[in-house]
């Protein structure tokens, strides 16, 4: 069993004791610990959607990056891209959110590429997954400070850590995989052939044309497509896929379960 180690705080904490008392926290678990840093250690954070104001705000994590300055270790916050629109879809808009959001003290890297398809395949051997896609540039490191939000969650029934690991590393195929474990297809109605998914596809599984189509046996899920198209002509959401995930509740925990180990 690892060790868990608390500081109390309320609504009432200031920011200032915040940054104070993780600073505190953190010189403790590594002491207790006995654990050796690296020369790079990167933040693993949630930026918060545009409009937002319940995510963990940056200057929480000041107490954090002053213990790493102090030390001559480089930092950086990482993130990866969500699977649904908005915001946090693509780096580029995702970039211009977290710097609107106050993230402007360290470098930003997302680990998962420019439009969430960059990914590495680690083997676990589990239940649901053999393997899981973890945003590549997470391997760029041996140490992480993963810093969790949490919050209730329809289908997890509370997110927390264990989330902050399995979505907050998996690419956006891996989203898709603990989500639905289903595959995108293309609305030809809104498809008006521009071809930008199929030139994301490294697998070569898009035909375009009169009638456009994903092949599901050349298809890895990697999720590219569905942000590349303009139109938004690409889906992950079938009734199949609606129905599981709401009848599958326990699938979905035992599936992020996975994706922490992997992560």
């Amino acid at each position: 069993m690892s060790n868990i180690y608390y500081k109390r705080i309320n609504s009432q904490t200031s920011v200032e004791e915040i940054q104070k008392l993780s600073k505190e926290l953190l010189t403790t678990l590594i002491e207790k610990e006995n654990i050796t840093l690296q020369k790079t250690i990167p933040l693993k954070v949630h930026f918060g959607e545009k409009g937002n104001t319940t995510f963990i705000k940056s200057a929480n994590y000041l107490g954090i990056i002053d213990f790493l300055k102090e030390r001559a270790i480089a930092s950086s916050y990482m993130e990866t891209s969500v699977l649904y629109g908005g915001q946090r879809f693509k780096s580029d808009v995702h970039l211009q959110t977290a710097l609107a959001h106050g993230f402007n003290q360290l470098p930003i890297i997302f680990a998962d590429g420019e439009q969430g398809e960059e990914y590495v395949e680690v083997s676990i051997n589990q239940k649901h997954f053999k393997s899981c896609k973890i945003g590549s540039k997470f391997l760029d490191y041996q140490q992480l400070i993963v810093i969790s939000h949490f919050k209730g969650h329809q289908l997890a029934g509370f997110g927390g850590a264990i989330k902050q690991l399995s979505m907050g590393h998996a690419s956006k195929g891996g989203k898709l995989a603990m989500h639905m474990g289903i595959k995108p297809h293309i609305i030809n109605r809104k498809c008006v052939q521009c071809y930008a998914c199929q030139k994301r596809c490294n697998e070569a599984a898009i035909t375009i044309g009169k009638k456009s189509f994903i092949d599901h046996d050349k298809c890895v899920g990697c999720g590219a497509c569905v942000s590349a198209c303009p139109e938004k002509a690409i889906s992950i959401f079938t009734l199949e896929g609606i129905v599981n995930g709401l009848l599958k509740g326990n699938d979905f925990r035992e599936k992020i379960v996975e994706y922490a180990y992997a992560a």
